[in-house]
C-alpha cells in the first residue's frame, strides 16, 4: 500500500495532520489501533470514540482529515464540522442535498456568496468554496517543492539575504 500523505485515517499511517498539530503519537496510534478492531471509519464524528481523542483535538483536527466513503460528502472535504449545519441549511433552502453541493455543484454555493458571507465571512466562504470545488484535495500535495540552493544543504550554510518561501498549511 502507497502512502497517500496521512491525512486519511483509513490508511495504515499515522496522520501528519496529527503531527502538525502536535498532537502525541499516541493519539495517531489510537485512530490506527481503533481502525484495525472496528474497520474504516464511517464518519468524522467516528473519531470521538478513538481512545484518548478528545473534544478539542477533533475540533483542531477535524478540517485535516479526510474520511472518503462517508455518508457525508463533507467528511471528505476541509470543511469544518461546525461550518456542516450551514451547508445542510443552504443544500434544504435550495431543495438539494448536501451531496448536490459538492464537486460541480459548488457552483450554487458561488451564485449564493453574498447571502453565504455575511454568515460566515469572506475568507471562510472562499475556503469552503476551494474545499467543495475538489473534495478529497489533499492540501499539502499542493504546496510548492522548497529546496535548498545547490551549494547549500543545511539551513546552517544560508547566508544574509536568501530567502526562502514559508508556508503554513495549518
Amino acid at each position: 500500500m502507497r502512502e497517500r500523505g496521512g491525512r486519511e485515517p483509513q490508511h495504515g499511517v499515522i496522520p501528519s495532520a496529527l503531527a502538525r498539530l502536535r498532537c502525541r503519537a499516541w493519539v495517531g496510534q489510537g485512530i490506527v489501533g481503533y481502525r484495525s478492531d472496528k474497520g474504516l471509519f464511517k464518519s468524522r464524528q467516528e473519531l470521538l470514540s478513538v481512545p484518548r481523542f478528545s473534544q478539542k483535538t477533533f475540533e483542531q483536527a477535524a478540517g485535516f482529515l479526510r474520511i472518503p466513503d462517508s455518508e457525508n460528502p463533507l467528511d471528505n472535504t476541509g470543511v469544518h464540522p461546525e461550518r456542516y449545519s450551514l451547508l445542510e441549511g443552504f443544500a434544504t433552502k435550495l431543495g438539494k442535498s448536501v451531496r448536490e453541493l459538492v464537486g460541480a455543484g459548488a457552483e450554487l454555493v458561488r451564485k449564493a456568496r453574498d447571502e453565504l458571507m455575511g454568515e460566515i465571512g469572506a475568507f471562510t466562504f472562499d475556503d469552503i468554496l476551494g474545499e467543495l470545488e475538489k473534495p478529497g484535495r489533499d492540501p499539502v500535495k499542493s504546496s510548492p517543492f522548497f529546496s535548498f540552493e545547490r551549494t547549500s544543504t543545511r539551513s546552517k550554510t544560508l547566508k544574509r539575504g536568501w530567502f526562502a518561501p514559508v508556508s503554513s498549511r495549518t
